[in-house]
């Protein structure tokens, strides 16, 4: 990968480039945890930025990297099975009547529920 890129237009178009969105980045892959904290600050400092700027670009850059380096290094497992369908039932998705049918009767929702 070369790091040259041409322009193609007249000097006025080329005038109005936003030399800084390209130069200021200075963004390298998080290796370490080091890495991994002064990227999650500069995320901090730059929360709110505007899309389509050069600080709204590096958020967004700098937030998938810390995103990717989370799953590898800081992996969150699938709930239990029961804790999952708890759950669903605390927030309304499937109430209990619901349930009941589901997994064919009253004692049976039970046993499952409370992991028999």
């Amino acid at each position: 990968m070369s790091s040259r890129s041409f322009y193609f237009g007249t000097h006025k178009e080329y005038d109005k480039i936003d030399a800084k969105k390209y130069l200021n980045m200075n963004i390298k892959p998080i290796k370490t945890k080091k890495d991994y904290k002064t990227a999650f600050s500069q995320i901090e400092g730059l929360w709110g930025a505007k899309e389509n700027t050069s600080d709204g670009d590096k958020f967004e850059v700098l937030f998938t990297l810390v995103e990717a380096y989370e799953e590898k290094h800081y992996p969150i497992p699938p709930p239990h099975p029961i804790e999952a369908i708890k759950f669903r039932l605390e927030q309304g998705e499937v109430d209990e009547k619901e349930l009941t049918k589901i997994l064919g009767g009253r004692s049976r929702k039970s046993e499952i529920l409370s992991g028999l």
